[in-house]
């Protein structure tokens, strides 16, 4: 059971359904089922409404309007987007890396119902190859193989979707070492089942109101996170009796950088993924080459970036030396706070060079919900 937040418990499939897509990944509403969703849900901050000390869960449409959720509100979001596009996606939760509660989403490669004019009728089948396996993460938007003993999520608790929950009841939690059989009672154990015959219960889903801002707002918020990492870059160096000097010819270098950054993070993911099944499929049983070469195409592709980024900015500042770091983090009402801290945690500022000089550029990717935003930032010491 879970509470919402009019403080009703509330039976926690009620909260998994198609939900339709934002206007900019409407285009991706005819894909194929077995096409992974690109999507990256984690450009909202992660955020946990209270109330009596129990944990609140909100609606995807409240959480959108809040631009604000955590991370049942991600994964009810990213689970409905899949199956608005047809694929089958089921709620994990469990513990993960980042914590003891977590939530992650899994899908199966297959169509999300039996009869699609008939989402009530149910799943088209829980009997899976393993091998098609997914977990997501919706507050990073990663995805790995559910063999992939390297994945954020180290345990399962249970899993459910709009029909049912299962609790799993074995011995060995971890994804990548247990059974992914839901109809098996040894080991998950049904809500609905033979105690309690399936029924079927409306969701509390509504449609999200999606919607833009105004494009002033996006060209203001550029140029205020720039000036939070001038000051703090600023104010940082000053206690080390540094002066900070500034390079602002490469900006625009940097921020065209920034511009594309969504096109190369799909590739790496793209490679993680390749990386994450030839590990997959190493632990089934494959040459260890398999992997090795999975693992080598993610740095490569890594490592290609890094090099191209390095030259264009040399040959624009024509400097001899280049260190720089690319952030992304979601806009929030603390936003100041969040880049001073995250620019700082680099250490770009500890460089004790007078000769060093900095340039810095923002990028705001908008996401086509409102205040839903990603702030991308490029913060470069030159010499």
């Amino acid at each position: 059971m879970a509470v919402d937040t009019e403080g009703t418990s509330l039976l926690i499939t009620r909260y998994i359904a198609a939900t339709p897509l934002p206007p900019t990944l409407s285009v991706l509403a005819g894909v194929p089922p077995a096409t992974p969703l690109p999507v990256a849900v984690s450009n909202t901050e992660l955020f946990m409404l209270k109330k009596r000390r129990v944990d609140v869960w909100s609606s995807s449409a409240e959480a959108v309007a809040l631009a604000a959720g955590d991370a049942e509100e991600h994964a009810h979001l990213l689970a409905g987007w899949f199956l608005e596009v047809g694929q089958q996606a089921l709620v994990v939760l469990g513990a993960s890396t980042v914590g003891g509660k977590s939530a992650f989403v899994l899908t199966t490669g297959q169509a999300a119902y039996a009869d699609p004019r008939n989402p009530t009728a149910g799943a088209a089948t829980y009997d899976w190859d393993v091998r098609q396996l997914r977990l997501w993460n919706p507050l990073m938007g990663s995805c790995v193989s559910v063999l992939d003993c390297t994945g954020d999520m180290r345990e399962v608790g249970c899993v459910y979707d709009h029909s049912n929950i299962w609790a799993n009841v074995q011995a060995d939690a971890h994804p990548w070492a247990m059974s992914w059989r839901l109809a098996d009672p040894r080991m998950f154990t049904p809500f609905f089942g033979p105690r309690i015959p399936p029924r079927v219960m409306g969701t509390i889903q509504n449609v999200p109101a999606y919607g833009e801002l105004p494009d002033r707002f996006y060209e203001q918020l550029e140029a205020r996170v720039e000036e939070a990492v001038r000051d703090c870059l600023q104010k940082a160096r000053a206690l080390g009796a540094f002066l900070t000097k500034p390079d602002n010819k490469v900006s625009r270098l940097l921020r065209a950088l920034l511009k594309d950054m969504p096109g190369a993070m799909e590739s790496i993911a793209a490679a993680n993924l390749a990386s994450s099944l030839a590990l997959a499929a190493q632990a089934e049983g494959a040459a260890p080459a398999a992997a090795d070469t999975g693992l080598g195409d993610r740095h490569r592709v890594i490592k290609g970036l890094q090099d191209m980024h390095n030259e264009r900015v040399m040959k624009e500042s024509r400097a001899n030396w280049v260190c720089g770091h690319i952030l992304a983090l979601p806009f929030s009402d603390r936003y100041a706070d969040a880049v001073t801290e995250a620019v700082l945690n680099t250490g770009i500022h500890r460089i004790a060079d007078e000769r060093v000089k900095y340039s810095m550029a923002a990028h705001v990717e908008r996401s086509g919900i409102a205040f839903c935003s990603c702030l991308w930032i490029y913060v470069a010491a030159l010499r």
